[in-house]
């Protein structure tokens, strides 16, 4: 049977009571913070509406017959990984926990898949920066900025231009082709990298005068604010565009080895920031496949809880240090929540490291700004596993043997017998 000879109903090294393994590696974008009900992992924000839960979910994944429960899952995406943090935490050969800190949860295993998921890139270009820095214009736990917009996007800029962001994800890239490979799946395995989506329409001007700022939402406080005028938001469009162009470009390198890119921006068409008919920043509309920042609750869903904590390591973060001093303290937002995060202090509070109203309350209820809603995952993982059964039919279904068609006096079925007639290879 063709099927068998690519798609064992159970390879020789996989545990038990499974047909089928796969694996789940990323950031924020794979451990979907925000989109339902926060399931663990502490910093790694890992939600239950993530894609990857959701095409665990799903019953094409597989044989395309295997239930969810003979399907072995190992989720290792972590919010705020790097391609470094991924090739150090997130390619192990056995679970662990609380590594390199704390901070951490469960880190379960590689394994053998015979898929993994892949998105990287958007920390290794410093967004969280850039919702630091010129979206919210504070620190998304109440702290101050720690650069200037302007030099925040210059920053990302540079990161985006810079070669070594392809290099760095196709050497990652690679990694996980040769660690997939050297298990069961062999050649067969299979990696889909996803990219990221444009945050805003950028054909309106209707946010010219808008600000997303945290201490200006829902009640203006007087002050001057970034606005998000056309041009600002067309760049940042372009800073996602850039991204996806470096990932598509390390996919290429691989595309002989079972490497596919998806693309998840086409989908946010209607469903963007500033939208035509929308007043920005409008936390109620339907429509919309990102998060905001949850204004209208500036310190609730768990965060007075907290304040004691919260102030305590704003204070040791921040320290009434100017906007120049922190940007020299901190090179990237991801330095500045590594140093948050350093500074928390749970023993303080009931539930300690494991307290999920701290961490899906406080920490994931602000981190899912401008991450996708549960709408977009599904839209992701529908694209990821139509890819996959497409890749999966080819691989079991090589090409026929062109069949004779016999015309004539005398035609019978193969092998056909050719008197006063012609045969013809069939199209």
């Amino acid at each position: 049977m063709l099927f068998s000879l690519y798609f064992p109903l159970a390879w020789a090294g996989i545990p038990d009571g499974y047909d089928f393994w796969w694996t789940a590696l990323g950031d924020s974008y794979a451990s979907g913070v925000g989109s339902g009900t926060y399931t663990g992992g502490r910093r790694c924000l890992r939600y239950d509406q993530a894609y990857p839960v959701q095409m665990q979910g799903n019953n094409d994944l597989g044989l395309g017959t295997t239930p969810e429960d003979r399907r072995l899952f190992q989720n290792v995406v972590c919010s705020g990984a790097e391609v470094d943090d991924i090739e150090s935490w997130q390619l192990l050969d056995e679970d662990t926990s609380s590594q390199p800190s704390y901070e951490y949860g469960d880190r379960p295993k590689f394994g053998e898949p015979e898929v993994a998921t892949l998105t990287v890139g958007g920390d290794d270009i410093d967004f969280p920066g850039i919702l630091f820095n010129c979206i919210i214009e504070s620190h998304v736990w109440f702290g101050p900025p720690t650069r200037t917009c302007d030099d925040q996007r210059a920053h990302s800029w540079g990161l985006i231009k810079n070669p070594a962001l392809v290099s760095n994800i196709s050497g990652l890239i690679s990694k996980i082709v040769k660690k997939g490979r050297a298990g069961q799946a062999n050649s067969n395995f299979k990696l889909y990298v996803t990219g990221y989506g444009q945050f805003f329409n950028s054909g309106t001007t209707l946010c010219n005068d808008v600000t997303f700022a945290r201490t200006a939402n829902p009640n203006p406080d007087g002050k001057d604010h970034i606005k998000m005028t056309q041009e600002l938001h067309k760049e940042f469009n372009q800073m996602s565009l850039a991204l996806n162009s470096a990932i598509q470009m390390a996919v290429a390198q691989h595309a002989s080895d079972g490497v596919k890119y998806i693309d998840i921006d086409g989908p946010l068409t209607g469903h963007r920031f500033c939208e035509d008919g929308v007043k920005e920043p409008d936390q109620g509309n339907r429509n919309l496949w990102l998060w905001h920042y949850p204004y209208d609750k500036p310190s609730g869903n768990g965060g007075s809880d907290y304040q004691s904590v919260i102030d305590a390591a704003n204070s040791q973060v921040f320290g009434g240090l100017s906007t120049a001093e922190l940007s020299q303290k901190y090179d990237s937002g991801g330095a500045v929540n590594d140093a948050w995060f350093d500074a928390i202090d749970l023993s303080q509070i009931q539930g300690g490291v494991d307290a999920a109203g701290f961490w899906d309350g406080v920490v994931g209820y602000r981190a899912k700004l401008f991450h996708p809603q549960v709408a977009w995952h599904q839209w992701i993982q529908n694209a990821i596993i139509d890819q996959w059964k497409n890749d999966r039919d080819i691989d079991s279904n090589p090409a026929p043997t062109p069949k004779l068609t016999c015309t004539g006096v005398e035609c019978h079925q193969r092998p056909c017998r050719l008197f006063i007639g012609v045969w013809q290879g069939s199209q």
